[in-house]
């Protein structure tokens, strides 16, 4: 659990300190052991099975190198 303290509690105890630029995104299958406080804190982000995929990762590859070059 990540608190407003920017401090993260792992599940054996451990708490670690986080600094101010540090932000982290977690990918779990569901939040059913989690705590009001922690799933009041999240954002969700629902990805169709349609667009997940080799062809999603090749177009969005495409996408960035074609915009690193329209840099350079």
């Amino acid at each position: 659990m990540l608190d407003d303290n920017k401090i993260l509690t792992l599940a054996n105890g451990e708490r670690i300190p986080m600094s101010e630029q540090c932000k982290m995104v977690f990918e779990v299958e569901n939040l059913n052991n989690a705590s009001p406080a922690t799933v009041s804190r999240c954002g969700q982000i629902y990805i169709s099975p349609n667009d997940l995929g080799t062809t999603a990762l090749y177009e969005g590859w495409c996408q960035l190198r074609a915009l690193v070059r329209s840099q350079d």
